[in-house]
């Protein structure tokens, strides 16, 4: 693995003096990752009467470096093949557990 990401957990939203609600992350992990589509294909939900796409990929970190859960969010911070994913963000949506793990492998979407 030779790219970098930093797995952050969601809190809770913070309010600054202007009542300006942001969200709040709280790193998990910050370490070698690889991140690859699983499938080129992705959706196109609506929400709120705005229409996003969904593009599935998959996420893997070594094995042991922590515990993830399926919303915390992904940011690719390097990536040494492929310039153009730093600064993507990914959010965890299905854990794969089994034993005789070689990776620690997560399923991710990127919302665009």
């Amino acid at each position: 693995m030779t790219d970098t990401c930093i797995i952050d957990r969601p809190g809770e939203p913070t309010t600054d003096p202007d009542g300006v609600v942001s969200p709040s992350y709280t790193p998990v992990y910050i370490g070698r990752c690889k991140v690859q589509q699983t499938l080129a294909q992705s959706s196109s939900p609506e929400a709120g009467g705005a229409v996003f796409t969904v593009q599935g990929a998959r996420l893997d970190i070594p094995v042991g470096m922590g515990t993830v859960a399926t919303g915390d969010r992904v940011r690719m911070v390097t990536a040494m093949s492929n310039p153009d994913l730093v600064g993507n963000v990914y959010r965890i949506v299905e854990i794969f557990e089994k034993s005789w793990q070689t990776a620690q492998r997560v399923r991710v979407e990127e919302l665009t």
